[in-house]
């Protein structure tokens, strides 16, 4: 489990990042940042936060889970 994220409420000013539509009950898209190791949620319910620090694998595994919505509580929240 990565360490626990600081979280922002406001989207930053940066670069384009390629969304990553997910199905998914409670998340809308996802976006990775390599240089930075940022994690970015949007979630369906509008809210939409930056995971720092995350490392590549995590996001990786957050695609491929059969369930996005346990594995962002469970390896990212």
């Amino acid at each position: 489990m990565p360490e626990e994220k600081k979280i922002e409420e406001q989207q930053p000013q940066q670069k384009k990042l390629m969304k990553h539509i997910v199905q998914s009950t409670n998340l809308d898209w996802v976006a990775y940042d390599e240089v930075k190791k940022i994690l970015y949620v949007q979630f369906k319910n509008g809210g939409y936060y930056a995971y720092y620090d995350v490392p590549k694998e995590i996001f990786t595994d957050l695609l491929k889970a059969s369930s996005k919505g346990r594995f962002h509580n469970m390896k990212i929240k």
